[in-house]
């Protein structure tokens, strides 16, 4: 029997999100309850993020190793302050929160949990909408960076998310 292609990649769709809705939903049971705050990557509210682009949050090496076509694209949106990659298995993108703590950045309709990148604290978000998984670090507590992701060709989003996070961390300066 021949099953059209558009069909196979429904199923394969429908099944790839109760997937993730089953594992997330394990996650939001614990999420609902709040966490103590991660321990922050700097000083007690030393300000590291108001001088900085997004798009320095990858060097190019990061960015060739990650497979993007090219340098960082900014996008024209104040706050947060955000830059965009194309990669070889999605895109990802990189919002830099220098007047919002991990806290207080919002992420409506998403299921959330804690989540540590190397030596900083942070959420694992993971949308209820789209394809979307995000990365938050925390700078300090008062600052924030957030990683989004999208996989395509078979990628996972939050896979893909935990593998530009961890790069992005490593290049917070040290105030």
């Amino acid at each position: 029997m021949h099953v059209p292609a558009r069909m196979r990649r429904g199923v394969v769709a429908a099944l790839g999100l109760v997937t993730a809705m089953t594992v997330s939903s394990a996650c939001s049971a614990a999420s609902s309850e709040e966490a103590p705050p991660p321990p922050p990557k700097t000083g007690a509210g030393d300000p590291v993020l108001s001088g900085l682009s997004p798009c320095d949050a990858l060097k190019p090496q990061q960015e060739r190793s990650l497979g993007a076509a090219s340098g960082g694209t900014s996008e024209d949106v104040d706050d947060p302050s955000t830059c965009s990659w194309q990669l070889a298995d999605g895109s990802t993108s990189v919002s830099l929160h220098p007047r919002k703590s991990l806290r207080q950045i919002d992420f409506p309709e998403a299921y959330q949990r804690p989540h540590a990148i190397n030596d900083s604290g942070g959420r694992l978000v993971i949308s209820k909408n789209s394809d979307t998984c995000t990365v938050a670090i925390s700078v300090n507590p008062s600052e924030s960076i957030s990683v989004d992701a999208e996989g395509s060709g078979g990628t996972n989003s939050c896979d893909l998310a935990n593998e530009v996070a961890p790069l992005v961390e490593r290049n917070i300066p040290e105030s």
